[in-house]
């Protein structure tokens, strides 16, 4: 980690600071007789004041070696008594360190100084200063031999004991007083009076560091004094620290990224460090770290959850990440109630149930409208970032207007940031280790078992095929068995995921992808097929085939010779051998249909229309098996399953006689109420075929 140390050398002077300051320490340097000076060095928290003082210390001592610099820390006091006390205290020490007799003369008159400063109150609102010494007396008896010589001073006799023991040295005295803005606002009055009043002492030089916001704010009482008047009054050298170069900040912002790579266990690699650097040198985070602290302070971050995060995030999402974090935490918050309107989750997730109980359902009511939401949300953040906490939400989290479903394909964003959200505690918190270990043939049946009892399959697919694409893939067949065989179990047993079969085709669909080998793929997708009891499944890898080598669109099949334009083909298997997988594939559903289980595939409906289109666009044959099941069996049945959409033209082509499924319709009666609703849908097609169905067949 970067302890975020001030610099202590000319040669760490990243911004450029070290010009001014050896131009301002000749100023500093006074005569035994001129009047005493104080310097205010100007600049946000942040910026390098510290940096500044310790560059202005070293140019002091090239010019002026026996100039006496001291230090003088008053935040370190509890209260406005200790504070003034200490300042005697602390520079009689520095004194007293000296063998030099004329130094420990200074050092007896500054704690005689401590012992006679008097209770009083220089402006409205200002404590008063105990005069008691106590037990802080009894610590500085090394320094005066007895308590009772203290008494015969009083506060002008002993300033100027202070005064004349100062003078006898011959020397300048520089005093450094840093961190004036850590103080409570009546120490930073009582401060600035007692320097400017009481220890104005002739030949010495006061430079204060603070930042002049809350100073301003400290010396303003009610409503009678403006603090930046009244400062005026005190500092006779304001120095404002010169503005923090962009060119500069992109300079320490790169030599903070280059020291990632020796610094971060496990190593971080070449594409990975331009990843961090493209994104710390983007606008967005150029307006965040505004000071070297920003940067230390978010670099630090990022090194303590960089290990967590390394092959599970992309970086430069890690380094926007814990940039909201610690300028906004709020932002987190609002992420972490609401995920469904930033990171595209299921919303029946059990996961993130619940949460539409939140804060923005009192802000808006009544419609569904995630950007509107959204910027509700954003609304209610903390003025001072509210505005560059959006920007790095709307990166972070891009919108995703209208989506119902799941938006965890991207293994690099989204699946990373919810480990960071929740700590990785969410069951969504997917690990790229864990996808790669399965990928590669590790704990397969095990992993997608907890996937499944998490209620987080779906979601844990859609990630998975991000991670596969760049993955050493082991047995794509034994996957593709693992997941049809999941099938099963999301639609039977106690485990129930409604349209499981899409999501898994699809994977499987992706899986081909890392296939290079046509004859490979071809037993991969045969593989897939042979499993009958799923057809749906088999189905749609096979629709995603035929139509990338441009033999399927809109529901036509076509011959190789007239075979459509495709811009660009997922997999490698050749046209003639998709042909004869389509072939492998009818003859399965052939072999369902004559074993009177046909009507039980889920998806018949898109089974039964492939059923016409793949043999040349000849509906004949599903058209006689519906007509023959409905002879023998209550058509309901099967119509059902075919789920009849608003479509006509697939009632066209799938029903040979509406008045034979009317008449079989007509002699059973389970279901009335559904059985009537099919009736009255066939009997409107049959009179106004152009007329398109609104009405669906469904379970």
């Amino acid at each position: 980690m970067n302890p975020d140390r001030p610099v202590t050398t000319i040669k760490e002077d990243g911004f450029n600071y070290n010009p001014l300051a050896e131009q301002l320490a000749p100023h500093l340097i006074l005569k035994p007789d001129d009047s005493s000076l104080v310097a205010g060095v100007e600049a946000p928290w942040g910026s390098g004041k510290t940096s500044f003082l310790n560059l202005t210390r070293q140019a002091i001592k090239k010019i002026g070696p026996d100039v006496v610099v001291l230090d003088y820390c008053p935040w370190v006091y509890s209260t406005a008594d200790s504070l003034i006390l200490g300042f005697c205290i602390q520079l009689a020490s520095q004194f007293q360190i000296s063998d030099n007799k004329k130094f420990t003369e200074i050092s007896l008159a500054l704690v005689g100084f401590s012992a006679a400063i008097k209770p009083f109150s220089l402006i409205p609102g200002i404590a008063p200063i105990a005069s008691t010494i106590g037990a802080l007396m009894d610590n500085t008896a090394k320094v005066v031999n007895s308590a009772a010589e203290l008494s015969k001073f009083d506060i002008s006799n002993a300033k100027a004991k202070v005064q004349e023991a100062l003078k006898d040295t011959g020397k300048s005295v520089i005093i450094f007083v840093d961190d004036v803005d850590r103080l409570q606002p009546q120490e930073v009055r009582l401060l600035f009076q007692f320097l400017k009043a009481v220890a104005d002492f002739n030949g010495v030089s006061y430079v204060l560091a603070y930042d002049p916001i809350p100073v301003e704010k400290a010396l303003s009482h009610n409503d009678s004094l403006d603090g930046k008047e009244y400062l005026k009054k005190f500092v006779q050298l304001p120095i404002r620290l010169p503005r923090l170069s962009r060119t500069l900040m992109r300079r320490f912002l790169s030599e903070t990224v280059d020291h990632l790579s020796s610094e971060c266990k496990p190593i971080i690699q070449g594409n990975q460090l331009q990843e961090i650097r493209s994104c710390a040198m983007s606008d967005l985070v150029m307006q965040c770290l505004k000071t070297p602290r920003d940067t230390v302070r978010c670099f630090n971050l990022f090194r303590l959850r960089y290990p967590d995060c390394c092959g599970e995030l992309n970086l430069g999402d890690l380094l926007k990440f814990v940039l909201l974090d610690i300028l906004c935490p709020e932002a987190i918050e609002l992420v972490r109630k609401s995920p469904e309107l930033y990171i595209g989750l299921n919303n029946t997730n059990s996961e993130f149930a619940g949460n539409y109980g939140s804060l923005i359902d009192s802000l808006y009511s009544g419609k569904n409208d995630n950007a509107t939401k959204r910027k509700l949300h954003i609304e209610s953040l903390p003025n001072t970032y509210k505005e560059i906490a959006a920007q790095l939400l709307n990166s972070l989290f891009p919108s995703h207007q209208g989506m119902v479903d799941v938006d965890v394909r991207a293994a690099s964003s989204v699946s990373g940031l919810i480990k960071l959200l929740y700590g990785g505690t969410s069951s969504m918190a997917f690990s790229v280790k864990e996808a790669e270990a399965f990928l590669s043939g590790e704990r397969r049946f095990e992993i997608i078992n907890d996937k499944l009892k998490d209620e987080a399959l779906k979601e844990w697919i859609y990630f998975l095929s991000s991670v596969t694409s760049t993955s050493q893939v082991s047995d794509p067949i034994d996957i593709a068995d693992h997941f049809i065989k999941l099938t099963k179990q999301c639609t039977s047993g106690d485990f129930l995921l409604d349209q499981a079969e899409w999501y898994v085709s699809e994977y499987l669909t992706v899986l081909l992808g890392k296939i290079t080998d046509p004859e490979e793929a071809f037993i991969y997708i045969e593989s897939i097929i042979s499993h009958s009891e799923f057809l749906l499944v088999s189905h749609n890898v096979l629709i995603e085939v035929t139509q990338g080598v441009g033999l399927w669109e809109s529901g036509i099949s076509y011959p190789i010779d007239q075979a459509r334009t495709v811009h660009r083909q997922k997999h490698n298997i050749p046209p003639n051998k998709v042909l004869e997988l389509e072939a492998i594939w009818l003859g399965k559903v052939r072999a369902c249909a004559a074993r009177n289980e046909l009507h039980e595939q889920k998806g018949l409906g898109n089974i039964l229309f492939r059923w016409g289109q793949f043999p040349d666009n000849d509906y004949s044959e599903p058209q006689k098996y519906i007509q023959n099941f409905c002879k023998n069996n209550d058509p309901l049945i099967l119509l059902s399953n075919i789920k009849i959409g608003d479509d006509v033209y697939w009632m066209n082509k799938l029903f040979s006689s509406y008045d034979d499924i009317l008449t079989s319709l007509g002699l059973y009666t389970a279901e009335p109420e559904l059985r009537q609703r099919v009736i009255n849908l066939i009997k409107h097609q049959q009179t106004q075929s152009s007329v398109s169905v609104t009405e669906s067949v469904s379970e």
